[in-house]
């Protein structure tokens, strides 16, 4: 399925506070801390404090309340600052920052274009607003915007790594590779350009590179889950299903309750032919995400390759799931509504790169389904969970040899990062 690995990226917003905090006591001094609050309200009362200090107190004490996550406040002091100095760009930017964490990215740019305007050499209300935009979707005004903090500043890092995130967006992966490595060429330990680049490379099937900068990423982070996630999809790719599996042992060790991971893992005991582990996996998977109509067919898989063929839970499920989206043709097959010609007709709608997810997701289920309805058909007595390929040689030959042409056309086709790929080879290999 498309993007189905859960890929972790992160965008980085920064707030610039430069106001000289001289004759403001422990208003602004040292890193901001709960100090701040005492001391810049102190001068924000004192009505013998000079107009300008009372302002750089408003100011420090929003961005305290900005890291506070309370907003609000921190837009009225900013609100208060600005009221004192109209023409203080800095100010415009921090309200600007404070408007876009709490969501309202309109406002947002609309202060971040009063403070470019004040000072169009603001490098960091260019790179603000770059994210602002790119929260709205306007791909080209912030690929703009991070250009121009760029040109300002061209060893800003930061600029060229969610540069490289909008252009990944806007479908320029080859773009999006470059800026991330001049990124990692400025900070070759910015775990968010790792995790990013990595992620690409993943999608242009270069995955001994993304394993390289997962590998640089976890050593950064060693107790975040993601990046053990992550490098799991990448072995997973390669076929490395052993060290794949012991990644996202690791990952929900540290994230117990990630949904993505159990995904992960299900499919990959899948593919090991470990059909009840698979099934455990994917239940957990498709209970937290009830409208995702891939770990319930992934689900249904597992448990029909233990012998339990009934579509019940599946039926179930699928009131949940988008009836006009792909895949829920499969899902009619399934439920026995459709045949697989139809299926097979509605992959191949859509543009190229669309049909080609499709039809590779078409010949997967299809042949899967065949098998499944196999295992039906084997005496639970011959099941052994322990012993996943005794399970598969205990088919109907009729049925692996209806199947497996279809499996070989999946792995053919499918694109990298496709999970229906690496359930087709992992099935294919224990054919052999």
């Amino acid at each position: 399925m498309r993007s189905r690995l859960l890929l972790c990226v992160f965008v980085t917003l920064v707030a610039a506070t430069g106001a000289n905090a001289q004759g403001m006591g422990s208003c602004g001094q040292g890193a901001p801390s709960p100090v701040w609050s005492v001391a810049c309200g102190a001068v924000i009362d004192n009505a013998q404090a000079s107009p300008a200090d009372r302002a750089r107190a408003m100011k420090y004490r929003g961005v305290l309340l900005v890291r506070q996550t309370q907003f609000e406040l921190a837009i009225r002091d900013f609100s208060g600052a600005i009221a004192i100095n109209p023409s203080d760009a800095e100010a415009f930017n921090d309200r600007a920052l404070a408007y876009q964490m709490s969501r309202d990215l309109d406002r947002a740019v609309q202060d971040y274009d009063k403070a470019i305007s004040l000072d169009p050499k603001f490098t960091l209300a260019w790179f603000n607003r770059g994210n602002a935009r790119s929260g709205r979707g306007d791909h080209a005004g912030a690929i703009a915007d991070f250009t121009q903090a760029i040109a300002l500043k061209p060893d800003f890092g930061p600029a060229y790594r969610n540069r490289g995130l909008v252009k990944r967006a806007a479908g320029d992966m080859d773009g999006a590779i470059a800026d991330q490595t001049s990124a990692l060429q400025y900070d070759a330990n910015d775990y968010d350009a790792l995790m990013a680049r990595a992620a690409l490379l993943m999608g242009k099937a270069e995955l001994d590179k993304a394993i390289v900068d997962l590998d640089a990423a976890i050593k950064q982070r060693p107790n975040q889950s993601d990046g053990y996630n992550n490098r799991g999809a990448a072995l997973s790719q390669k076929g490395e299903l052993a060290r794949a599996s012991a990644d996202y042992d690791r990952a929900l060790l540290i994230s117990p309750d990630s949904a993505g991971t159990y995904s992960n893992r299900g499919n990959v005991r899948f593919a090991f032919g470990n059909f009840g582990l698979a099934a455990d996996d994917l239940a957990r998977a498709a209970k937290a995400n009830p409208r995702n109509p891939y770990a319930a067919l992934w689900r249904y898989l597992a448990v029909a390759r233990t012998g339990n063929t009934s579509t019940a839970e599946l039926l179930n499920a699928s009131g949940a799931f988008d009836a006009a989206a792909w895949p829920a043709p499969v899902v009619a097959y399934y439920l026995g509504k459709t045949s697989a010609d139809a299926v097979r007709a509605a992959a191949d709608k859509g543009d190229a790169q669309t049909r080609r997810g499709q039809q590779c997701e078409a010949e997967f289920y299809l042949g899967e389904f065949v098998l499944a309805q196999a295992a039906g058909k084997i005496d639970p007595g011959r099941i052994k969970p322990d012993q996943p390929d005794q399970n598969l040689y205990a088919l109907d030959p009729e049925a692996i040899r209806r199947a497996k042409p279809m499996l070989v056309r999946a792995a053919e086709i499918c694109p990298a990062g496709f999970t229906e790929r690496m359930g087709a080879v992992g099935e294919l290999k224990r054919m052999q």
